[in-house]
Formats: C-alpha cells, sequence, structure tokens
C-alpha cells in the first residue's frame, strides 16, 4: 500500500458558506467568491516500501521541526485506516 504525507504552511483565508459550496440554483454573479487558502513552503514524501507508521512518523518530525513549541494550530488528515490514527 502507498503511503503519501504533505506537511505545509497556509495562512488563514476567511470565507463564507456560499464560497465553498454553490448555493441552490446556482452563483448569481452578484458576489464573487473570495480566494480559498493557499499552500506554502510544501514538503511531501510518498513510499511504497517504507512503513506507513515511518512515512507518518516522517510528516509529523518534519512538523515539528517547523513549530517545535507547537505554536500554530496543526490540522491532521487521514483515510480513517487504523495505523493512521494510532500515532503517539
Amino acid at each position: 500500500m502507498a503511503t503519501v504525507a504533505c506537511v505545509f504552511d497556509i495562512r488563514p483565508a476567511p470565507r463564507r458558506p456560499h464560497d465553498v459550496i454553490h448555493p441552490p440554483g446556482g452563483r448569481s454573479g452578484e458576489r464573487l467568491p473570495r480566494p480559498g487558502p493557499r499552500a506554502e513552503n510544501k514538503w511531501c514524501t510518498a513510499s511504497l516500501v517504507r512503513a506507513p507508521e515511518q512515512v507518518i512518523a516522517d510528516a509529523f518530525d518534519q512538523a515539528e521541526a517547523r513549530d517545535p513549541k507547537h505554536l500554530r494550530p496543526w490540522v491532521v488528515l487521514v483515510d480513517g485506516a487504523r495505523h493512521q490514527t494510532s500515532y503517539g
């Protein structure tokens, strides 16, 4: 199984619900959607050979190096496989 991990920085991008999803009936064109967030300083890795736990640990190491005091919010997205949710 392939495991992919990415770490990136992102600035908040406040948006309204209709910026993210089309309202019923579609967009009127009166309000332009606000732009979404843009990833910066991306770091990505993937492997078919290394254990998924190691790829995930590498991603946390990268995040830790960027924010060693945990001053910024961290968001982790996984697909729900048990090995992805047992880090720590």
